[in-house]
């Protein structure tokens, strides 16, 4: 298995890049690191597409230890908890947002109970 923040060098670019649910179990660095390294991988022109936990889902946000700006300790693993502004400023500065759209996902825990997540659903292109 690889570790997405040490990709495997390759000289392949993609055209297009999927982060599902990935982003927001980062603390800041790694996910800057992480955000570098997609756009690496990305052809001029590129999109960058990835969904992530909001501010906005009250039921997750603010619960367990903050251990970082809108980042807290959630049954045993970190949860960056991400608003509007926040998510333009995450990406590279060499990308454009297209879309930003908050839905709401039902999971299945490991204990099978279910639960609704609010996220964001971000598409950016890379631009230059």
């Amino acid at each position: 298995m690889e570790d997405v923040l040490k990709p495997n060098d390759t000289k392949e670019n993609f055209d297009a890049i999927y982060l599902s649910n990935v982003l927001h179990l980062f603390l800041k660095d790694e996910r800057t690191l992480l955000m570098n390294q997609m756009n690496k991988l990305l052809k001029q022109e590129g999109l960058m597409i990835f969904t992530c936990i909001s501010t906005e889902d009250h039921k997750n946000f603010g619960v367990g230890e903050e251990i970082e700006e809108n980042t807290f300790l959630h049954d045993g693993k970190s949860l960056h908890f991400y608003d509007e502004k926040e998510i333009d400023h995450e990406l590279p500065s060499n990308f454009k947002v297209l879309e930003l759209t908050l839905h709401t996902q039902t999971e299945t825990d490991p204990a099978g109970n279910k639960e609704d997540l609010v996220l964001w659903f971000v598409v950016a292109k890379k631009v230059s």
